[in-house]
């Protein structure tokens, strides 16, 4: 009766090694944490902006150019210390914007990069702290910038050698796009009145208000996705039963100038909005969810939802001892790209993460490099160790011939 005992504890424990050893958790980052800012794609490779950290502690931006099977193909370093904030591409170039770091200050940084991801040219803007956004669009990038320490917003227009053509100051504003050869302009208000108001800047700088939604609890903007006569705004709002965030996707019609619609998503915990895009007349979102994790930990989740706002399915993945959270999401056809961090309980820091899904949400896993979580958990060595004492005392006591063959009944 023991040997059975112990051949199912060696079962079980083999099956612990196999498991903490193929982990789907696919990884790549060295003993530092690493970060992911945004992404995107151009000509079947996609492009990750984030953060990598110096042993001095420095954080320094990093742009990946990944293939569609998930390996990198090659990768560059921007040396300063800056932290990386969006990225974009346009006509066979890479725009990366942030902030980089000089003398004590902060400078608003724009890079622009060829497929290569070798430098065409770097330009510092020492009016604003910080660029938090770019969009190109023919023959000029449009950059949303601030100064954290006046708390000033900028939207600067450049020419594609990174020239300043105009600048202008707004409020609050949280992404740019262009639609008809007009700029257009994101905002969110959370401090007293809480609405999020779309708003068209013409050429010569002038403004006109399109539409708004007014909420009565606070909210906030991620990101937009702008498609055809729609653009769709993702983040996160109060709820007030639970007390607690849900994402929000809300569509605004730019010829009826209204809101469409808009819709919630979220459990009794909360749950954050980051990243949209769009594939197939369908809308995919990411983020983060602590509402349908037992641990109480939080989650990765992807949303779909029709062009109509009517959600078709969500999805969470997580592992169990990590926070883990989609930071951006990226489409190809019928390929969904999803990036974000997970917390690597061997090195007690946040490596980055990428995952392939098909539009039915099944997961096509993809190794940036040989998962380290599952030789440096402590699960794999306790599960290693059990094995390896289970076998040894079936092989020691001789049971395990009996155990397999079943010819004798020995009694211990």
């Amino acid at each position: 009766m023991r040997s059975i005992v112990v051949l199912i504890i060696l079962l079980l424990s083999l099956v612990g090694v196999y498991m903490f050893l193929e982990t789907p958790v696919k990884t790549w980052g060295g003993p530092g944490k690493e970060n992911i800012c945004d992404a995107c794609i151009y000509e079947s490779y996609i492009y990750v902006l984030g953060e990598v950290y110096s042993q001095t502690g420095e954080p320094h931006i990093v742009v990946y150019k990944l293939s569609f099977s998930g390996h990198i193909v090659s990768s560059w370093v921007f040396s300063n210390a800056s932290v990386g904030h969006a990225i974009f591409a346009y006509s066979m170039s890479i725009y990366v914007a942030g902030t980089v770091y000089r003398d004590s200050s902060e400078f608003g940084l724009l890079i622009k990069l060829n497929t290569k991801l070798n430098v065409t040219w770097i330009k510092m803007f020492r009016e604003v702290s910080t660029i938090s956004s770019v969009y190109v669009y023919i023959n000029k990038i449009y950059l949303i910038g601030k100064n954290t320490t006046s708390l000033i917003n900028y939207v600067m227009i450049l020419d594609t050698h990174g020239n300043l053509q105009w600048r202008g100051h707004f409020e609050n504003i949280v992404d740019i796009f262009v639609y008809r050869d007009d700029l257009y302009i994101v905002c969110a208000y959370s401090d007293g009145i809480h609405y999020v108001y779309l708003m068209s800047l013409s050429p010569s700088g002038e403004i006109f208000s399109v539409c708004d939604w007014i909420y009565p609890r606070d909210i906030k903007v991620e990101n937009i996705f702008a498609i055809g006569d729609n653009v769709f705004v993702v983040g996160y709002l109060m709820n007030p039963s639970s007390k607690s965030y849900d994402v929000f996707v809300a569509c605004f019609d730019l010829l009826s100038e209204d809101l469409a619609w808009n819709i919630t998503w979220g459990g009794g915990r909360d749950d954050y909005g980051y990243s949209i895009a769009f594939s197939d007349l369908y809308l995919y979102i990411t983020g983060e969810t602590t509402s349908y994790d037992p641990t109480g930990h939080s989650d990765v989740f992807i949303l779909k939802v029709g062009i109509d706002g009517g959600i078709i399915w969500s999805k969470t993945w997580g592992s169990f001892f990590s926070d883990d959270a989609g930071k951006s999401i990226v489409t190809y056809y019928d390929s969904i790209f999803v990036l974000g961090e997970t917390y690597d309980s061997g090195d007690n820091y946040y490596d980055a993460f990428i995952m392939k899904i098909d539009p039915y949400g099944n997961y096509e896993w993809h190794i940036l490099q040989i998962p380290k979580r599952g030789f440096r958990g402590l699960g794999f060595y306790l599960a290693l160790l059990a094995s390896i004492i289970s076998l040894v005392y079936l092989i020691n006591t001789r049971r395990i011939t009996y155990i397999l063959r079943k010819e004798h009944d020995y009694i211990i």
